[in-house]
């Protein structure tokens, strides 16, 4: 499956180059997430990442196909199993004209680690940066870390004559109406440079730059890109239809439907890297929630599976529109770890449920709430409804306790929860840190987050601490597999679907739509207008919903 995206997506980036209009146009780019800081190291949101990676680039980024590839890294090798050696591509220039060395490199990483930063746990196995010449570094970790090419990709790397000459060598807070000097500039290498005069709140104004080091990397033709934050669902949607706006990328998956249906727009859906699943306490003696008359029957894999098997699939992917395709693993395709094999889902079977049910001596069911989110994933009240029947029908009788997503989180952080749905994602594109957060034992470090059904399997250990630790990738690939399997057989979480995403756009637009779900502008095709559709962000309305100009909204 991995093979068959690659090629598509390589295949429609040269369909775009061949097609490439030779003048420049506009593209508007909406989406809920405010920028209030241009500094790369200040917002971890993915939304902040997807607009600043057009202007500051990492060691390394994705290729179409989700493999690392090599960005301001020409090249890397594993010296020791704790030291990693990078080549710095030669020739490549920031915004400002300055070049490129190993001293940006040491001085970027070492800042992201720093206070202010909000990504600074990522590099926190990373004891030093050393700079070997001016073009190499190498990477000293306290322990091996194979993860690290991939974790590099979110590392963005400043100039660090600049950050001093404009004293922003340390992270300032991100908060509207910041100061700082990085907060208000940039000066990366990326494909697209900051148009000058931006303020947090104002659209944000990205000019092509000539000067990149990519030559031929850059097929498509929209200069500018202005991104525009429009927070309410409704104003995107209303935004898109009287073509204000080309392309959104985050609207919410009930609304896709009746977007198909619009004339002026297109739809691009595509399976997402976040997999819906079911989780359950197997720790606890008797169920907080819930009443059985005899102890915690989620301790019993036999009652996990007879509920994996009384869900039907195709009745929830009816009720959700098509905006999910059916799990059976809990990473998404496209993740390392991932197999057709374990993402099988078995088919529904009412009579083997009941007898699995009858055997661990629960024939007569029990009671039990379910927690679930009403605000975070499409279709999300509506999934937990069509659960209740099928688990009746094997004598579970479930209650539902519908609550924000944001008051999910502290119960399952604080193990307050006897049954839930939750969505788990792999920005990373690796099965680890699900296994990690998931399904490794809880403990007094970062190790079992999101454990809250208290799992504790010795070989499942063994097996994610092997694989953590794993240099060769076909090695540490067996062994996720391994672990993925152990989770499916045991029933410790009941995978529901793998969210679809979709990004909504003007018909003049040729986009692809990338797996890693952040767009590369370098790559759109624009080729025409709407009669008498201006070029400029749309006014944001306030909230009589009358319009006002662009970045008052938060004033």
């Amino acid at each position: 499956m991995r093979l068959r995206r690659t090629c598509r997506v390589l295949l429609l980036a040269g369909l775009m180059g061949a097609a490439l209009p030779a003048s420049a146009a506009t593209l508007r780019w909406a989406a809920q997430t405010e920028i209030t800081s241009l500094d790369p190291h200040a917002q971890a949101h993915p939304q902040v990442q997807a607009v600043l990676q057009h202007v500051y680039e990492s060691l390394t980024r994705y290729s179409g196909g989700l493999e690392v590839e090599p960005a301001l890294a020409q090249r890397w090798e594993l010296l020791t199993p704790v030291i990693w050696r990078f080549h710095l591509r030669q020739g490549v220039r920031f915004h400002d004209g300055s070049p490129l060395t190993a001293e940006d490199v040491q001085f970027s990483l070492e800042r992201l680690k720093g206070a202010g930063s909000t990504l600074g746990t990522m590099l926190a196995g990373v004891r030093s940066v050393r700079r070997i010449d001016e073009h190499t570094v190498d990477i000293v970790l306290d322990k091996p870390m194979p993860l690290l090419p991939r974790i590099l990709t979110d590392a963005r790397i400043m100039n660090r004559r600049w950050s001093r000459t404009h004293r922003a060598e340390a992270v300032l807070a991100s908060k509207p109406g910041g100061s700082g000097y990085a907060t208000r500039n940039a000066n990366g290498t990326g494909p697209y440079r900051v148009a000058e005069g931006w303020a947090p709140g104002q659209p944000l104004h990205l000019d092509r730059n000539p000067d990149w080091w990519n030559t031929g990397g850059f097929p498509g033709n929209a200069d500018p890109v202005i991104y525009q934050a429009i927070a309410s669902d409704d104003d995107r949607l209303r935004a898109l239809e009287q073509g204000e706006v080309d392309l959104v990328t985050d609207l919410p998956g009930q609304r896709i439907p009746a977007l198909k249906r619009l004339p002026g727009l297109q739809v691009h859906t595509d399976v997402s890297q976040r997999t819906l699943l079911i989780g359950m306490d197997q720790f606890s003696d008797s169920l907080r929630y819930g009443h059985t008359g005899m102890g915690n029957p989620f301790r019993d894999q036999r009652v996990r599976h007879a509920m994996a098997l009384a869900i039907n699939e195709r009745t929830l992917m009816r009720i959700s529109g098509n905006m999910y395709q059916p799990a059976g693993t809990i990473v998404a395709p496209g993740v390392n770890g991932w197999t057709e094999a374990l993402d099988r889902r078995e088919a529904t079977n009412l009579r083997q449920a009941q007898q699995l049910m009858a055997q661990a001596g629960h024939g007569a069911g029990f009671k039990v709430t379910l927690d679930c989110p009403n605000n975070r994933y499409a279709y999300d009240q509506q999934i937990c409804e069509a659960l209740v029947p099928m688990w009746a029908r094997i004598g579970i009788r479930v209650k539902i306790n519908s609550l924000p997503f944001a008051s999910l989180v502290p119960k399952l952080e604080t193990l307050d929860s006897s049954l839930w749905m939750l969505g788990w994602g792999s920005p990373d594109f690796d099965a680890l840190q699900n296994l990690l957060s998931l399904a490794y034992t809880r403990s007094d470090k970062v190790d079992g987050t999101y454990n809250a059904a208290r799992i504790s399997d010795p070989k499942l250990d063994r097996l994610i601490d092997q694989a953590r630790y794993e240099n060769n990738p076909i090695k540490r690939t067996g062994l996720l597999q391994q672990a993925l399997e152990i989770v499916k057989t045991q029933s410790y979480y009941l995978p529901l679907a793998h969210a679809m995403r979709a990004w909504v756009m003007q018909r003049s637009i040729s986009l692809v739509v990338p797996p890693s779900e952040r767009p590369e502008m370098r790559f759109v095709i624009v080729t025409g207008r709407r009669a008498g559709v201006s070029d400029t962000a749309p006014a944001a309305p306030d909230r009589a919903g009358r319009n006002q100009p662009a970045g008052a909204r938060n004033k």
